[in-house]
């Protein structure tokens, strides 16, 4: 049942995404090592502007093509959604640059289409078809941009520079991806009502969850102060290896449990268990590490940022983890195809998050807002878990 790990597939895609790891830390550090306070947080608006747009198009396309019937002509086809999708996105953040004056999310709405191309590219390409070109998809990107943020460090190089080459490097990587491995270009969103269906359904399921955390941080300067937002900013950068291997076990599960299920729901169930059980074993030293690491490094990668973050770290490591269990149990509804269900679990304990933590922030300050976040990722688990063993017991016809 382990095979999901043992396998070239999967370790390929853990190099790959550790890759992108260590690239978004980089583009980070380097950003806030030259920025002032105001640019650094104009930056961070578009960086979660673009973790919200990419989010809900791999929830609601990507991962949702994963679990359908595969062919190599549907897969390729499926850029297609995620291409139009990402075009009504280019165009609502270079409206919204115009109003806000931000030159960073022009940058993100002229590359948000090519960036979604190599996103969906990559995730087929490791669940699907050849997880080296995934690879050599993410070292193009990874060495274009780690070549500017470590040269920033030496030398003075103006932060939207490194990001626009983050941008406009990963789009172009994305597009070469598409015309080499033969995928449809069209924008359009092709009659289907299972896909679409599920599409709805999972895109609501995102925003009402992971989407929810994002709205939840943004909301903490009325209770608090903008300083908070920074602190668990700063506390996810160098947390982002657990986000990342959070991801990739996700998307690779989908189709595991996908597989798993042919066999029984109760070899499905079991597989689900083995899968979580040896990413604990992997992921829990890890968060304890970054949970107490030194402040000597802390200081190197966040500066001035490292004091408010390292007072948030312990909380959010824990809710990283939890975060990970809970997303085995609901990529296991994800492969079940369980839009309805999975929605109606992500509304009933997404929904109240975002007032939940504003009032704890209000109550007990930042610690009590972080805190917070951890106790709904534990009931996350418990709800999610609870929901899957339900739906396992019923065996697939």
């Amino acid at each position: 049942m382990l095979s999901i790990f043992s396998n070239r597939r999967a370790q390929l895609a853990i190099v790959t995404n550790a890759l992108m790891s260590v690239v978004g830390l980089l583009l980070s550090v380097a950003i806030a090592r030259r920025s002032s306070v105001s640019e650094f947080s104009t930056f961070a608006i578009a960086m979660s502007l673009y973790l919200l747009v990419n989010g809900c198009i791999r929830s609601a396309i990507t991962e949702t093509t994963l679990s359908l019937e595969h062919s190599s002509t549907s897969d390729r086809r499926g850029f297609e959604r995620a291409s139009i999708a990402a075009l009504f996105a280019a165009v609502g953040l270079v409206i919204g640059s115009l109003i806000f004056e931000s030159l960073y999310m022009v940058v993100l709405g002229l590359s948000i289409h090519g960036l979604t191309a190599l996103d969906y590219s990559r995730t087929v390409n490791s669940a699907l078809f050849d997880a080296e070109v995934a690879l050599k998809q993410g070292l193009s990107w990874s060495i274009a941009v780690a070549i500017v943020a470590l040269t920033s460090f030496a030398i003075p190089v103006a932060p939207i520079v490194v990001f626009s080459t983050w941008a406009g490097v990963g789009a172009l990587v994305g597009y070469i991806s598409l015309w080499v491995g033969g995928y449809s270009w069209r924008p359009i969103w092709p009659r289907n009502r299972q896909h679409t269906g599920a599409a709805m359904f999972f895109s609501l399921d995102y925003l009402a969850g992971s989407g929810g955390s994002l709205l939840s941080t943004n909301l903490l300067p009325l209770a608090i102060n903008a300083s908070a937002v920074g602190a668990i900013r700063g506390a996810g950068t160098v947390l982002g290896p657990i986000g990342l291997l959070s991801t990739t076990a996700r998307s690779l599960t989908i189709s595991y449990l996908s597989r798993a299920r042919a066999v029984s729901s109760q070899h499905e169930f079991k597989s689900a268990l083995a899968v979580t059980t040896a990413l604990l074993c992997a992921v829990g030293p890890l968060a304890l590490s970054l949970a107490f690491l030194p402040d000597g490094i802390g200081s190197f990668l966040l500066g001035e940022s490292w004091t408010p973050a390292s007072s948030v770290l312990l909380p959010l490591a824990l809710e990283s983890v939890l975060a990970l269990v809970g997303s085995i149990a609901a990529a296991g509804h994800r492969s079940r195809m369980a839009g309805t269900r999975s929605l109606a679990l992500r509304a009933a304990v997404g929904i109240p998050r975002p007032f939940a933590i504003v009032v704890a922030a209000t109550s007990f300050g930042l610690e009590g807002a972080v805190w917070t976040m951890a106790a709904i990722a534990a009931l996350n688990v418990v709800v999610w878990w609870i929901s899957y063993w339900r739906l396992t017991r019923v065996e697939t016809p």
